[in-house]
Formats: structure tokens, C-alpha cells, sequence
């Protein structure tokens, strides 16, 4: 580090600060400062656990990523309070639109997600919505902070490294399920499938629909690595190869032949992990990123007609987008199941969107609210259709579902002036130490022309190495909270892969290391890399899946940076210029004379966000959960009077999850099967209707008539029979094209003796049977309860039987 570099923490330098006012004001000035790595060390553990933490869109409604969540709304915060407060004034927002109009986009996205929960509180989980506007919130916040620092080229090479680490982690992550972990998997199912579904905590009777899915996915899936779903794992990789690649084929002249070696072996790790995903969205998402990349070169090649870097680049996008198209061809020509698959993939989109559109028709403004798509799209699934989706696999659908119109069309205006302003035309920023001449036109920050450029705390940090070390540091606390509590929760990944994968980075590190100092990542790679992610969730889910979200909002916000110019001191000479942007304290004392004291507005709103976090959210979810975990583990040692009160506590922890109400009806059905007590039976009664006021849906509905049925085939009340028929009923209106629902709803009616509605539901039950021709709607694997009364044998396990069974039983052909 230079002499000049390290003059920001020099005693010499403080005194300088201290001389602009008293001494106590420097202090404290100083304090202030530090708020920024900190909120970067914040981000940065946060990143890493968002990536290396299983994760989906299923379980951030079931509140998995509460922790993720807190930690990111932290992190924005602590990096708010650490700007000087030259960048709270609103004037400078309104001086450049780019700082103020994305802000106020995602700002107005997130309220209407909150209004869209109020509309909604009578109707849907509260709790599962609170979880996703919560999420909105905090991506909103990690944007809106994060950008404020990652415009600079110090911040840049930090992201672009952390995605390169975490591409390669990942992929050796999947080539290591591939070649060991799944063999190993498959050996076992085939000798026990019992065991292997009990332990992955799935309930698939043998026959089954579910136990056939679980067996293909096993068999013909791809590699997830820490995800839950390929295409969930190919959103991380997308911008993971574009950033490598591209800076490989844009900076090759630059490199070492050792460098180059690196970068490409990284770049085909990447890439083959892409092609063993044989996801259609991510490959075709990554041929239209090169011929769009390919195309804009051409377009502003006019300017740079005798450039020969210009030459080169469009040489090598050229290059790129034939090698990139001949992949396409060659994996569709070698493999006729990825032609077929892409048409039936597509077909299986199409169904989704048709369903999501009629949901938003009936609720224009406000959707179905957040947090409850898998469970409202049940009554707008197409009858052919067989998925039970967890989202729309397209994020303006996703958007249109949680908050309406509106909210997909704020998000609409955010994407369009993303492109917009990225391609603005813009005066140059080179970096301190740039070459004379040099084109840097989208490598750093942008300001508008003839305004000067107002030094940051961020630039100053980042040349004295403190954004790096708190980066560094973050993401290593982040690695270790993913594999300390993740041993504690048993939720750690796989330690075989990394212990290939770990010293293979740290290689990789090292290789770079001496020209990373003076890696420049353009905008338009960014830029790029953020336009495959977005292309690729246009096809897939992942939107709302924390693991895919994160690394995009951190991309958006490197690619379209905050300015904060300083108008009316006329136009800098360059080498002004490039003093200011270094942050170079002996070139530039004006940033040392900044005021690092928030304004009082600024840590107001502050600390009223986490507040309210901490009220509506973290303390009943955390306090829920730590109960219901203690309530497991009672179970799992017989010990059913604790069972039942840490239910009931973290019921009391959280009135807005239905989730103890179930359980708590799950543990008094069990104690109604060894001995029907009236004292038993009136409280399994108020747990489940404490659970149905908490906002009914389809699956809730079927769970409990299962549990009423079971109840008649141990005592044969009609009472428990007539109570089924009533849930089947709310879960048929809720999910008209549920096949299972209707077989049950059917075998019920049937021993209820009313045989018009019985042959009414049997004839459908066989309609949706047929509908669409697939497999897993066949009868046999429709299997449902037996309403019979059975004594003893039925208290322990209930009996099943197929529909086509039930239906032979009737008669029916």
C-alpha cells in the first residue's frame, strides 16, 4: 500500500479532519465512516450464505430465509448510515433521474406489496405473505444501498471475483452429484425406497403419483448442487460464465498465458455445468445475451471505426455467438429429447401463464396477494394441466401475482430504465492510473457531461483497502455460518465436493491475484451478465428464490451505479478527474473534509425499518419456530404433553401461522386414535378451526379431511365423515382440477349415501384421470383413503386404496 493510501488513517489525516471543526466532531465523524465496510462485511456473509444455503420460493414462504432477510436489511441500513450526508440531500437525488427514479421505483414496489398484504390480510396466510413482502423490502434495500458503492471498479472486481468463486464452487459442486452422489443415491433407493423417502421427508405410498416423480427426478434430474431445482442452480451460473468468459475474451490480450489457462479452465467448468443442467431457458438465455452483445457492438461501431479494440471485440462476440449457437444446434441435433423436452417445457410455460393471467384478471390491482401463488393457482390450473407450480416461472408473471398490475408494471419501468441508462450516452470517468487515451467508456461510473464529479467515501475506502478487507472477511463469516449452523440444523452441504472445490478457488485466487489489482469490469458485462439472468427467470422460476435473487440485485446495482455529481464548479481537467475517483487522500483533501454524521430523517427511518422488521416479522417467526423445533424433538422422544405445549406457545409466539394449529390438530388426532375422550376430540376440534381462520387452502382443506377420514376408520363416526365432506368440498371449489380431491370427495359421498353427487365426482375424477394424457393422472396412482370403518387395525396407519380400485368397487368401468 502506498504512502499516499495509507495517509487516510494516518494520524496526519485525522488531524487535518479534526481541524475542519472541533474534536469531538471528528470522532465521531470517524465512527461513521466505519459503518461502510462494516455494511460490505454485512452483504458480503450474507451473499455467501444466500448461494451455499438450500433455498427455494416454497421455503422463503415458510420463513427459511428469516435470517437472510434480517442480515440484508442490516447490511442496507449499516451502509445508508455510512455515506457522508452530502449524499442525503434531495436535490442531488433530483440532480441526476437515474439515482432518484430507479430508487423511487423499487421504493413504491415494495409499499404496494404492502398495501397488497392489507388487501388481502382476511383471506390469505398472513404470515406467508409477511415473508415475501419482507424479502421485497430487504432486495430493495440491498439494491438501493449496494449501488451506492458498487459503481466503483474497486467494488466491481470484488463482485466479479465473488461470482467467479461461487460459479466454480457450484459446479463442482453438481459434477460431484453427478458423477458420485446420485449413483450412490440411486443404489439405495433401488434396494430401499422406503427409507430414502423417509429421510428426504416425503410421504409416497408405493403405486403413487408422488413416489413416480420422486423417481424420475432421481433418475433423469439434473444436478441442483445446493438448490432445490436445476434451473434455480442455472440462474447463479448464467452471469457466473458471462462475467468469467467475457472478461477472458475482452481482456485476453492483458493476461498471462497461465491467466489465460485459469479463466478458461474456470469458464469450461462453468459451462459444462450449464450443459449437464440441459436447461433450454439458461442455454437460449445465454445465445440472445451474445447476440445482443454481438449486435450493439456493431451498432456503436460507427464511432469507433478505427478502433482497433472495437475491431477485436466485435471478433470475439462474433466468435462467440456462432460458438454459442453451434452448442445450441449440436445439443439439440445429438440429444432428440431436448427438442421434444424444450416443446413440452414450453407448452408446461404457457399453461402456467394462462392460469397466472386468469388469477390477475380477477384481481387486477392487487393479485392474489404475496406469499400464496402455489395455493391460489390451484383454482385457475387449466385441467390438463398436472403441476402444482410454486410460481409462474416468469418474474413479471410473479410480480402480476403478488401485488397486481401495477406492481408488474413498476417493475416493467425499473427493467426499461436499466436498459435505458445503461446504454445512455455519458461522459468518460477513467480510473486513477488509467492509460492516456485509453477507452473506458463503460468501465466505471458515469456523470453527466460538465458536472464534476463529487468524491465518496466509497472510492476513499476502497484505495485504502477497507471495502476489501470488510468484503473478505464478510464472506468468510458467511461461508462459516453456512456450514456451522447448517451441521446444527442439518442443513450443511455436501463437504466431499468442497474439499475439491475450496483449494481449486483459492488456486484460482492466487493465479489472478497480480492482475486482479487492475481488472476494469465494463458496464456492458455487467450489463450482460444481468440480461441472462433476467432472460433466464423470463422462462423459470427463481425470482423469489433468495440463492438467484441476490447475486441479480447485486449485479443490477454494479451495472447501473448512483452518481451524485456536484453541478455549478465547471468542467475538471482529467487529471482532477482521476484524483477524485481514486479517492487519493493527497490528491483529493475535499472527501476528508466530508461529514460523516447521518441526518436525523436518514437514521430515523432506519431504525423504524428494523423495528418494524423486528416486530411484524423476526420475533414471532423466531420465537414460533424455536418452539415448534422443541415441540419435534419432544415427539421424537414420545413425550406428548410437551409436544402439545410447545405448540401451543409457539402458537401464542405467532398469531398470524396456522402452522402450530396443524400440528397441534396432527397430536390430538393421534391421541383420538388410541382413545376417543371428549376433552380430546374438543380440542382437536379448536385446532382446526383455529388453523382454517388463518387462511384456508387447497392442500390445508385436503390434510384435514384426511385426518377426519382416518378418524372414521378408527370409530366410525358419522359425525368425523360429515366433516370430511365439507373440507372436500372447500378443497374441490379451491382446486377444480385436483384430481385427488375429486377421487376422495367421491369415495366419501359414496359411503354418505348420496349417489348422484358420488357418480357426479367418480365421472370426473375419471375425466381429470385422462386430461392431458399424462402418466402421473392415471387411477391407479390416484391414491386416496378407504372411508370405512376399521376398529383397531386403523389406528395406527390408515388404509389406502387406488381410485381405480374405488371406482371397480362401484361398478364403474
Amino acid at each position: 500500500m502506498s504512502a499516499s493510501n495509507r495517509s487516510f488513517r494516518s494520524p496526519r489525516v485525522r488531524s487535518s479532519v479534526a481541524s475542519e471543526g472541533t474534536e469531538g466532531t471528528a470522532a465521531v465523524g470517524f465512527r461513521w465512516r466505519q459503518l461502510l465496510p462494516t455494511g460490505l462485511g454485512l452483504l458480503s456473509a450474507a451473499f455467501a450464505v444466500a448461494v451455499h444455503h438450500p433455498a427455494d420460493s416454497v421455503g422463503l414462504f415458510h420463513g427459511s430465509a428469516l435470517y437472510l432477510t434480517g442480515l440484508l436489511l442490516l447490511a442496507a441500513v449499516t451502509l445508508g448510515c455510512g455515506l457522508p450526508d452530502h449524499c442525503y440531500k434531495l436535490r442531488r437525488w433530483l440532480a441526476d433521474w437515474s439515482g432518484f427514479g430507479v430508487d423511487l421505483t423499487l421504493v413504491c414496489a415494495v409499499i404496494w406489496v404492502g398495501l397488497s398484504v392489507v388487501y388481502h390480510a382476511d383471506e390469505i396466510n398472513r404470515r406467508q405473505a409477511m415473508h415475501e413482502f419482507w424479502w421485497w423490502a430487504a432486495s430493495a434495500a440491498t439494491f438501493i444501498g449496494a449501488r451506492r458503492w458498487l459503481g466503483h471498479a474497486a467494488g466491481r472486481r470484488l463482485l466479479w471475483l465473488g461470482m467467479l468463486i461461487v460459479g466454480g464452487l457450484l459446479s463442482i459442486h453438481g459434477w460431484h452429484q453427478v458423477l458420485v452422489s446420485y449413483p450412490a443415491i440411486l443404489a439405495k433407493y433401488e434396494a430401499d425406497p422406503d427409507s430414502v423417502l423417509a429421510a428426504a421427508g416425503i410421504a409416497a405410498p408405493e403405486g403413487s403419483a408422488q413416489r413416480m416423480n420422486f423417481d424420475n427426478r432421481l433418475r433423469d434430474g439434473g444436478p441442483i448442487a445446493t438448490f432445490a431445482l436445476s434451473n434455480s442452480l442455472a440462474g447463479v451460473l448464467i452471469p457466473s460464465l458471462i462475467l468469467s468468459a467475457g472478461v477472458l475474451f475482452l481482456q485476453f490480450r492483458l493476461l498471462s498465458l497461465l491467466q489465460r489457462l485459469t479463466l478458461g479452465l474456470i469458464s469450461g467448468l462453468i459451462g459444462s455445468m450449464v450443459l449437464q443442467i440441459n436447461s433450454r431457458s439458461a442455454l437460449g438465455a445465454l445465445v440472445l445475451v451474445a447476440i445482443v452483445a454481438f449486435t450493439v457492438i456493431l451498432l456503436r461501431s460507427t464511432r469507433w471505426a478505427d478502433s482497433r479494440r472495437m475491431r477485436q471485440q466485435r471478433l470475439v462476440l462474433g466468435l462467440a455467438v456462432v460458438i454459442s449457437g453451434l452448442m445450441l444446434v449440436v445439443q439439440a441435433t445429438r440429444n432428440p429429447e431436448f427438442r421434444q423436452r424444450a416443446v413440452a417445457s414450453l407448452a408446461f410455460r404457457v399453461q402456467y401463464w394462462q392460469g397466472t393471467a386468469r388469477m390477475v384478471s380477477q384481481s387486477p390491482w392487487f393479485g392474489c396477494g404475496p406469499g400464496v401463488f402455489q395455493a391460489a393457482y390451484e383454482k385457475y390450473r387449466p385441467l390438463t394441466a398436472v403441476e402444482q407450480v410454486a410460481d409462474p416461472h416468469n418474474f413479471l408473471m410473479q410480480a402480476a401475482a403478488s401485488g397486481g398490475i401495477p406492481l408488474a408494471l413498476g417493475m416493467v419501468i425499473f427493467v426499461g430504465m436499466f436498459v435505458v441508462l445503461a446504454f445512455r450516452p455519458s461522459g468518460s470517468v477513467p480510473e486513477a492510473g488509467a492509460a492516456a487515451g485509453e477507452d473506458l467508456d463503460r468501465s466505471g461510473p458515469t456523470v453527466p457531461p460538465g458536472a464534476v464529479p463529487r468524491p465518496c467515501v466509497a472510492d476513499t475506502l476502497a484505495s485504502n483497502g477497507w471495502g476489501a478487507r470488510g468484503v473478505r472477511l464478510g464472506f468468510g463469516l458467511g461461508m462459516l455460518a453456512v456450514w456451522m449452523l447448517g451441521w446444527l440444523t442439518n442443513q450443511a452441504p455436501d463437504v466431499d465436493p468442497y474439499l475439491w472445490g475450496w483449494p481449486l478457488m483459492l488456486l484460482t485466487i492466487g493465479l489472478l491475484r497480480s492482475w486482479w489489482r487492475n481488472l476494469q469490469v465494463p458496464t456492458g458485462l455487467l450489463l450482460a451478465a444481468s440480461l441472462g439472468t433476467l432472460i433466464h427467470l423470463c422462462f423459470s422460476g427463481g425470482w423469489l428464490i433468495p440463492g438467484v435473487a441476490l447475486p441479480m440485485w447485486l449485479l443490477v446495482a454494479a451495472a447501473f451505479p448512483f452518481t451524485s455529481p456536484e453541478a455549478g464548479r465547471g468542467k475538471p481537467t482529467n487529471e482532477e478527474r482521476a484524483a477524485t475517483f481514486a479517492g487519493d487522500p493527497a490528491e483529493s483533501t475535499d472527501c476528508e473534509s466530508f461529514s460523516f454524521r447521518p441526518r436525523a430523517p436518514v437514521v430515523a427511518l432506519a431504525v423504524c425499518m428494523l423495528l418494524t422488521f423486528w416486530i411484524t416479522e423476526f420475533r414471532p417467526t423466531s420465537e414460533s419456530q424455536r418452539w415448534l423445533l422443541q415441540a419435534e424433538v419432544a415427539i421424537q422422544h414420545g413425550r406428548f404433553d410437551e409436544a402439545i405445549a410447545a405448540n401451543q406457545r409457539a402458537a401464542l409466539a405467532d398469531a398470524w401461522d396456522p402452522t402450530p394449529h396443524i400440528h397441534l390438530a396432527r397430536l390430538w388426532q393421534q391421541a383420538l386414535l388410541r382413545s376417543d375422550q371428549a376433552a380430546s376430540r374438543r380440542e382437536y376440534q379448536n385446532a382446526e378451526r383455529a388453523a382454517t381462520d388463518l387462511g384456508g387452502n387447497p392442500t390445508l382443506w385436503g390434510l384435514l379431511a384426511e385426518l377426519r377420514i382416518h378418524l372414521f376408520q378408527r370409530w366410525g363416526q358419522q359425525a368425523d365423515l360429515v366433516a370430511a365432506s365439507q373440507f372436500l368440498e372447500n378443497a374441490t371449489d379451491l382446486a377444480p382440477a385436483n384430481e385427488h380431491s375429486a377421487a376422495q370427495w367421491a369415495a366419501v359421498l359414496d359411503t354418505l349415501q348420496e349417489t348422484d353427487q358420488a357418480e357426479y365426482w367418480a365421472e370426473r375424477t375419471v375425466m381429470l384421470a385422462s386430461a392431458g394424457n399424462h402418466i402421473q393422472r392415471q387411477l391407479e396412482r390416484i391414491v386416496i383413503l378407504q372411508p370405512v370403518q376399521l376398529g383397531v387395525e386403523a389406528s395406527e396407519q390408515p388404509r389406502r386404496i387406488s381410485a381405480q380400485d374405488f371406482l371397480a368397487n362401484r361398478g364403474c368401468p
